[in-house]
């Protein structure tokens, strides 16, 4: 283990440590395992308002043209056809389809994601993404630039609200936007590790003590990993280390909600094979994904016999067969 002078230290170490925390190593940080009565952190996050310091956790943000179909290529979870806003909970896995980790990646724009990875897995997963080339997009660890907080409990959603110049309340599950809270500039995702509704907030690391101290003035109940680890077992969540790990595949996991098998590594462009029986029976003539249907639609020619709705063909998506179904025209049509 390492000594404390060894432990990396999130934004918020020193006031855990002012105020009762007791620190412990995880993963190589200095984080609050808990400040006193373990029990009582639970019950405030279950009853009303837990505030979690979170700040350990990786952070990376991946964008530009292409990034989509990089992360395609990585995560179990399509993020070509996440919609902007929308946060998606996925697997890295490697090449025996064991988990290298379990990651929340969020659109932030058309050309820009932003990943949570946990904080044990942050350097494996680099040195992975980074065998796989970019191309003109970039990657940003932004984990010490930033901190992260949890404020979770049947409460956290109000009083963020209250402290916000948004209306964060609209924000729906799983989804993610912007707001000032308590004056620092956020990223307020309604997601958390817990159970509970609430949201994760993102902020730059010298907003985070004073962001942190107005959620506790709020009345929001400081609470270490422990509570959190409890919380997080009621509610039937994964640990990575414990019910996930490199020999263990998302499927053996109970995990097969966050796998798209049926979604190939990029988008339907124009010039794809149309395949039928394995086949090519056409071509694309154009082809994207669709922001409203947030799905990949096309136009193409095939043989008369294969043109009625409901025909079931492929599309070689850069050689992987992927199923299509003819549908009528326009594929939007104004109600």
């Amino acid at each position: 283990m390492s000594s404390p002078a060894d432990l990396l230290r999130t934004p918020l170490t020193e006031w855990h440590a002012a105020h009762g925390g007791k620190l412990v190593d995880f993963a190589g940080w200095a984080m609050p395992v808990q400040y006193g009565s373990i029990s009582e952190e639970h019950h405030a996050t279950r009853q009303a308002v837990g505030l979690f310091d979170v700040s350990h956790m990786g952070r990376v943000t991946v964008q530009g043209p292409g990034v989509h179909d990089w992360l395609d290529g990585l995560t179990t979870r399509c993020a070509t056809s996440c919609p902007v806003g929308r946060v998606r909970y996925s697997l890295v896995c490697n090449e025996k389809g064991g988990a290298l980790d379990d990651i929340l990646f969020t659109r932030v724009t058309p050309n820009r994601f932003d990943l949570v990875v946990n904080a044990s897995n942050r350097a494996k997963l680099l040195k992975w993404f980074a065998k796989r080339p970019l191309g003109d997009a970039t990657l940003i660890d932004r984990t010490e630039a930033t901190a992260m907080i949890a404020v979770q409990g049947p409460g956290a959603v109000e009083m963020v609200a209250s402290l916000a110049d948004a209306d964060v309340r609209a924000i729906r599950y799983y989804h993610a936007g912007e707001a000032n809270v308590a004056g620092a500039p956020c990223v307020v995702s309604r997601t958390g590790y817990t159970g509970e509704d609430g949201f994760e907030l993102i902020a730059a690391a010298e907003q985070a003590v004073a962001l942190w101290q107005t959620l506790v003035d709020a009345g929001a109940a400081a609470c270490g990993l422990a509570a959190r680890d409890t919380l997080r077992l009621e509610a039937g969540m994964p640990l990575y280390g414990h019910e996930l790990g490199e020999d263990v595949t998302p499927l053996e996991a109970d995990l097969g909600f966050a796998v798209n098998l049926d979604t190939a590594d990029g988008e339907p462009r124009e010039g794809y094979a149309i395949l039928h029986d394995g086949q090519p029976v056409g071509a694309l003539t154009s082809g994207a994904p669709s922001p409203t249907l947030v799905k990949g639609i096309a136009m193409g020619w095939v043989p008369p016999q294969l043109a009625p709705p409901g025909t079931r063909l492929e599309v070689d998506l850069r050689g992987t067969p992927t199923p299509a179904e003819v549908v009528p025209l326009p594929f939007y049509k104004r109600s």
